[in-house]
């Protein structure tokens, strides 16, 4: 997350964050998600979700404006699919909610892409929209379409949030051939055979994981750093991974 700026209105104080670390599956629909996520509750009491069509040319009436309160939000969209399958068209213009945090009304907005938003409250109340932006960064990766069981071993076994264990997950899906191994050991609870196994500038991720001071998900993630930077990567093992 980033802090934009900040400024006083005549009767609000004026907030921009970009909310870079917000989850997403591909790069449109951040700050539709941002909205869901607000919206559903997650950290904050929904009051008032305006969303509106571009406006095409100026004079000429929009296409559709809609408003939901938190019972009708909540009956109308179960899910984040729903509502992205309702307002991740082209022709999305804006969002605007109002929610209840703290016991301060906030009003934040946004556009369908961006995770850029605007937040806004009343100039005379002591209010830090850190915790509350950041919850909602988090809260985002709970969204996503990883392979439940490679999930939950990062999460039980090597302790990891949800939002760490996703991101871990992104990174191994980079390579692959090293990703679709580890998901068939991680699923198996056997390694991978040594005439079958990813092999980088001449090591396995077994190789790493029993000679080297390497967790298997470390094994793995070093096979990605020897495919990235072979030099650097091979240096590294000779003075700084001291073998078991």
């Amino acid at each position: 997350m980033k802090i934009l700026s900040k400024s006083i209105g005549y009767l609000s104080m004026i907030e921009r964050y970009d909310l870079n670390e917000t989850y997403s599956e591909s790069k449109g629909n951040k700050g539709l998600i941002i909205c869901y996520t607000l919206a559903a509750g997650k950290c904050c009491r929904l009051v008032l979700l305006d969303l509106e069509a571009k406006h095409e040319e100026i004079g000429v009436p929009i296409k559709w404006h809609k408003k939901y309160t938190e019972d009708s939000f909540g009956e109308t969209f179960s899910s984040l699919k729903d509502f992205l399958s309702c307002f991740g068209d082209d022709d999305f213009g804006r969002w605007h909610l109002t929610v209840i945090y703290k016991g301060c009304e906030i009003v934040l907005s946004g556009e369908r892409d961006a995770a850029e938003i605007a937040v806004s409250y009343g100039k005379d109340e002591k209010i830090n929209l850190l915790p509350l932006l950041s919850e909602i960064e988090t809260a985002t990766y709970e969204y996503n379409n990883c392979d439940k069981k490679v999930l939950e071993t990062l999460k039980t076994q090597y302790r990891m949030t949800e939002k760490r264990a996703v991101l871990t997950i992104r990174k191994l899906q980079s390579e692959e051939d090293i990703y679709r191994e580890f998901v068939s050991v991680v699923v198996s609870g056997k390694p991978v055979s040594e005439t079958g196994a990813v092999c980088v500038e001449g090591f396995t991720a077994e190789r790493l994981n029993g000679h080297y001071p390497l967790s298997l998900l470390g094994a793995y993630n070093y096979l990605i750093y020897l495919r990235e930077c072979p030099a650097e990567a091979k240096k590294d093992l000779e003075d700084g991974l001291p073998r078991k």
